[in-house]
């Protein structure tokens, strides 16, 4: 613990040291019970110091079992050592029974003071603020001169509409603060989990009124908690919400002076007539002749003596043992506000004794002590991958080193190098070779382009066909363009004039090439190529030869069938290739 410092004194890579200490060496990450509330653990140690004696209970909360604990004195409380002593011999009981964790819990049954907070202080909105402000910053609420280093301050609100101010101030003194320190520095160092807190015994006796009491209905009522020194009134009104708190000293006597006649007075000032009294016995030594004594003053009203139904072991007059155990359950049987929040927002399990917060922050929260677990998984994820990254990479390196090419001797470079240069200039002749033997210009595909542009019984007579391809003439280039031409003569009807019409355009006669380039193979006939141009030029004419009824005959008809169609046409088709067009012309030699 000496070690240890406030991160605000550290730079951030030993705030993270620090915090991983707690992560490595401490079971934080592991046992929840650091984070827990002392009556939430399964193993507790219930102390009760009421000025007349100390009692101490473990119980078991699984099980709901009680045991008396080891006799304790007034003086261990206020000796570190010994109580520490004490709580060493109780955490080896808890790991003997299984337990993982101990809380240790002191009920104040020995002081009760109030102070008031100041009466600007009227909004009830605020309660959740005040209370914070209660613990930090005491002197900013309060009406009195305090001395903070001596008391600690908790707020209990009044939430009846009756009440004069919307809040008091419970007082303890802070003379237990350092046994419980020296219990939570025990925990520490055994890497066992003690958990503390310090409540005072009237407010968890306050929420023993649900269950415990015969309330009449819409009747106020008056709480009466005698103790050995001192005596509690708790005033509430129809709905049973708290109006005023009331303490008084006995100053060596068994009830305070003019009890009867506080309560009287107390009573007028809240214009409450005829209440139920109930009285709970907190003590060992209490007054027993107190309920006798109020009949006659309070004829008219209900009075009742509140036994809380024991555990066998415990005392009656310890009830807040049994009430604190059993303070979070349902509040069904009183209306109003009171109970209800008592319970939800712990108003009575506040701790007064807490760590302080210099000493809390040091230690990581639930949340960063998880943080902290996660990064410590990510890296050894991040670990395992780099290793295995670096496995592979050793692995691949090992492939390559055992490869043939990786024993390649520099020696054999000359000759490889002479093998591909041969290689490549074989590879330039078969590609002239190819490039010159490819399909320009055939027989059968110049025939099929001439039935592919006039088909089977479309009125056309061809008389004449004179198909030429000469490549042009640039010397000295490697590549040269060549010129295709079709020259074709003959005779046509009617119908035949709109074939010729629709050839006679770029369009028309694009579409015929490229159906023979997709019927033949042959790349030579496509129009899509840059490097291509095509044009077309058609002629008619009328036939002066024309006899009307003269039959046409076949296609291949004789002189005699000039008669029968009446035009003549003629059509020029010339397809030029450029030096860059793939199916140019090598002039290079062979390499």
């Amino acid at each position: 613990m000496s070690d240890l410092q406030h991160p605000s004194g550290l730079n951030p890579v030993q705030q993270y040291r620090q915090a991983s200490h707690f992560l490595r060496k401490t079971s934080r990450a592991k046992n929840p019970a650091w984070y827990q509330h002392p009556l939430e653990l399964d193993f507790q140690l219930h102390i009760r110091s009421d000025g007349a004696g100390v009692t101490a209970y473990l119980h078991d909360h699984r099980e709901n079992l009680w045991a008396p604990g080891p006799p304790l004195e007034e003086q261990h409380l206020l000796d570190t050592a010994a109580i520490t002593a004490y709580a060493t011999a109780a955490l080896d009981h808890v790991r003997s029974a299984g337990g993982t964790s101990l809380g240790v819990i002191l009920h104040v049954a020995d002081e009760f003071s109030l102070t008031e907070i100041k009466p600007e202080l009227h909004d009830r909105e605020t309660l959740g603020q005040l209370r914070q402000q209660a613990i930090d910053e005491p002197a900013s609420i309060l009406a009195d001169f305090i001395q903070e280093d001596l008391s600690s301050w908790r707020l209990l609100p009044y939430f009846s509409p009756a009440s004069h101010s919307i809040a008091t101030a419970v007082t303890v003194s802070r003379r237990h603060a350092p046994a419980l320190d020296a219990l939570r520095a025990l925990g520490e160092a055994e890497n066992f989990p003690v958990i503390t807190c310090a409540l005072s015994s009237p407010l968890i006796a306050l929420l023993g009124i649900p269950g415990n009491v015969r309330r009449t209905p819409e009747r106020p009522a008056v709480a009466i908690l005698q103790y050995t020194s001192f005596t509690v009134i708790a005033f509430l009104d129809g709905n049973s919400d708290l109006m005023l708190l009331r303490t008084q000293l006995h100053r060596g006597l068994r009830r305070p002076p003019n009890f009867r006649q506080a309560i009287a007075t107390a009573l007028a000032s809240l214009e409450i007539d005829s209440p139920d009294i109930f009285v709970f016995a907190l003590g060992a030594d209490v007054d027993r002749t107190l309920l006798a004594d109020l009949s006659p003053v309070f004829p008219t009203s209900h009075i009742e003596e509140v036994s809380v139904p024991g555990a066998g072991v415990i005392p009656t007059w310890c009830a807040e043992y049994l009430i604190s155990i059993k303070a979070l359950e349902p509040v069904d049987d009183l209306p109003g506000t009171t109970f209800q929040a008592f319970q939800e927002d712990r108003w009575a399990l506040q701790d007064f004794l807490p760590a302080t917060r210099e000493m809390a922050e040091i230690f990581p929260t639930k949340q960063e002590i998880s943080l902290l677990r996660i990064l410590r998984y990510t890296r050894a994820v991040a670990a395992i991958i780099a290793l295995a990254t670096i496995g592979w990479v050793v692995f691949g390196l090992f492939k390559i080193i055992n490869t043939p090419e990786w024993a390649f001797e520099p020696s054999e470079t000359t000759a490889m190098k002479k093998r591909v240069a041969a290689l490549n200039i074989e590879k330039s002749r078969i590609d002239h070779w190819n490039t010159l033997l490819e399909d320009r210009s055939k027989g059968w595909t110049v025939m099929e382009c001439l039935v592919r542009l006039f088909p089977e019984n479309s009125g056309i007579l061809i008389r004449s066909f004179d198909y030429s391809a000469r490549p042009d003439a640039t010397p000295g280039q490697p590549r040269v363009g060549m010129t295709r031409e079709w020259k074709i003569n003959g005779m046509t009807n009617e119908q035949g004039v709109q074939l010729l019409n629709s050839l006679n355009s770029r369009e028309g006669i694009s579409a015929r090439f490229n159906e023979i380039a997709a019927v033949t193979g042959n790349p030579t006939f496509r129009t899509d190529i840059g490097t291509r141009s095509l044009i077309v030029s058609v002629r008619t004419s009328e036939n002066a030869a024309f006899r009307r009824g003269t039959a046409p005959g076949g296609p291949m008809a004789g002189p005699a069938a000039n008669a029968a169609y009446p035009f003549t046409f003629s059509m020029d088709v010339t397809q030029r290739f450029e030096a860059t067009d793939p199916s140019a012309i090598l002039t290079a030699k062979a390499p």
